[in-house]
C-alpha cells in the first residue's frame, strides 16, 4: 500500500511538472518560463572533468515554452542547474546580458560571476602579476556585490608566451578537497560504484607524473590512508 502511494505521488508530481512550468526558471532570450521536455544522457561539465570517457547520468532537460523564440525553434535544452545543450553554436542568439543560462539557475549565477575587472598589472618580463576584481551575483544573473580581489601569476616560457601558474600548495588543497568529496559521496551512496572507482584512481601511481609534482604524491598517500582507515 505504501509503495503504491509513493508511486502515485511521483506520477502526480511528473504530471504537475508537465502542466505547470517552473516559475523560477525562465528562458535567457525571451524570459518565458521553461518547461520539462525529454530526458537524455548528456555529459555535464563536471562529468566531463571527472570522467570524460564515462557514461553520463540520465538528466531531465528543459526547454523554452515560447514557440516564436529561437531557443524553442532550435531545440535548445538546459538541465535543472542551467547548463546548456543543443542549439547552433555558430549562431548568435543574443541572450540577455550575453548569458545563455536560464534565469533562476546556478549556472546563470556562475556565468555572471565570471565577469571581472582588471585592477592592476605588473610585468617583470619573466613573471607577470594581475589583480582582478571579481563579483558576486544571484541566480538571476544580477551583480549584487564585489566578491573579492584575486591575484594571478603568469610565468614566461621560452617562446615568449605566458602560462598561468598554480603553486603546489594550491594543487594539494584542490586534490585533498576532491578526495574528501569522493569519501563523502561514498558514505552517502554506498551502492554507487562511480565514486569508489574515482577514489581508487587517486590511490594509484601514474608513471607520467613529473618529479616536481610533489603534491601528487602527497595526495596519493592521503587517498590511500582515507581508503584504508575508513575501509571504503
Amino acid at each position: 500500500m505504501e509503495k503504491k502511494l509513493n508511486l502515485s505521488l511521483e506520477q502526480a508530481k511528473k504530471w504537475v511538472d508537465k502542466i505547470f512550468p517552473n516559475p523560477m526558471m525562465m528562458c535567457p532570450k525571451c524570459q518565458t518560463s521553461i518547461v520539462p521536455r525529454e530526458q537524455a544522457r548528456v555529459q555535464s561539465l563536471s562529468e566531463h572533468v571527472c570522467d570524460p570517457n564515462g557514461e553520463p547520468y540520465l538528466k531531465q532537460l528543459y526547454g523554452c515554452l515560447n514557440k516564436n523564440c529561437a531557443c524553442f525553434k532550435d531545440k535548445i535544452r538546459w538541465t535543472e542547474d542551467g547548463e546548456r545543450f543543443g542549439g547552433k553554436y555558430d549562431v548568435d542568439y543574443k541572450f540577455i546580458d550575453d548569458n545563455d543560462a536560464p534565469f533562476g539557475t546556478i549556472f546563470r549565477k556562475i556565468n555572471a560571476e565570471r565577469q571581472s575587472r582588471l585592477v592592476l598589472t605588473l610585468n617583470l618580463y619573466f613573471i607577470k602579476w594581475r589583480i582582478l576584481e571579481l563579483f558576486k551575483a544571484n541566480e538571476w544573473g544580477k551583480i549584487v556585490d564585489s566578491k573579492y580581489w584575486k591575484l594571478e601569476t603568469f610565468v614566461r616560457q621560452k617562446h615568449g608566451y605566458y602560462t598561468y601558474y598554480k603553486s603546489g600548495i594550491h594543487m594539494l588543497i584542490y586534490c585533498i578537497g576532491k578526495i574528501n568529496q569522493y569519501c563523502k559521496s561514498i558514505k552517502e551512496a554506498p551502492d554507487e560504484p562511480f565514486f569508489r572507482e574515482k577514489l581508487k584512481e587517486e590511490t594509484e601511481f601514474k608513471s607520467w607524473w613529473p618529479k616536481t609534482a610533489w603534491w601528487r604524491w602527497v595526495a596519493m598517500w592521503y587517498a590511500r590512508y582515507r581508503r584504508l582507515y575508513e575501509k571504503i
